[in-house]
């Protein structure tokens, strides 16, 4: 027998199915057709809480990301160098330091400012930490790499680098000068 003649004859056998199911199909179609769940309305009554706690949730997650991370990221918050400000700016953060040490320092904090002028660059912020004050320049782009040879060669700088822009085209040096 092959596989066409196979086919012919299972496609002309129609099997008749037995009694009992039959009945069991009869029953099953004179049953009335049950009320469909009412899923529908619990959803419907708790979609609004739903929304609503979500909502909720995403308020308290902002809030509490402005509350705890709001100065991640951004520049420190300190007072820009002006040319009167370093040697009464340091003083008063540093109350500890004697007249010399502020008086150097304020210096040095002179001759970098100078320098950032000499290449059209600016002290953005200048901040105090353990035992040195930290400047931040900007320069316009080409100007930030000679710079830092510039300013490394000035007496009191302990440490200068180039920092990342994050894509801007100005070029940012941190300075850190050591306190005398």
């Amino acid at each position: 027998m092959s596989q066409r003649e196979l086919e012919r004859m299972l496609r002309a056998a129609r099997p008749a199915p037995p009694p009992e199911l039959r009945e069991r199909v009869r029953m099953l179609a004179a049953r009335p057709v049950p009320a469909p769940a009412r899923l529908h309305l619990r959803l419907r009554r708790r979609w609004p809480v739903a929304v609503a706690l979500a909502l909720a949730a995403a308020l308290a997650a902002a809030l509490g990301a402005f509350l705890l991370g709001r100065d991640q990221g951004s520049r420190p918050r300190s007072a820009p160098l002006s040319k009167s400000a370093p040697a009464a700016g340091s003083r008063a953060l540093a109350p500890a330091a004697s007249e010399a040490d502020a008086a150097g320092t304020a210096r040095a904090e002179e001759a970098v400012a100078e320098a950032a002028r000499a290449f059209g660059g600016a002290v953005v912020s200048r901040r105090v930490v353990a035992g040195a004050v930290e400047l931040r320049l900007r320069f316009p782009p080409g100007r930030a790499r000679a710079a830092v040879r510039r300013l490394a060669a000035l007496p009191g700088t302990s440490r200068v680098e180039l920092a990342r822009d994050g894509g801007r085209r100005a070029g940012t040096v941190v300075v850190r000068l050591s306190r005398p």
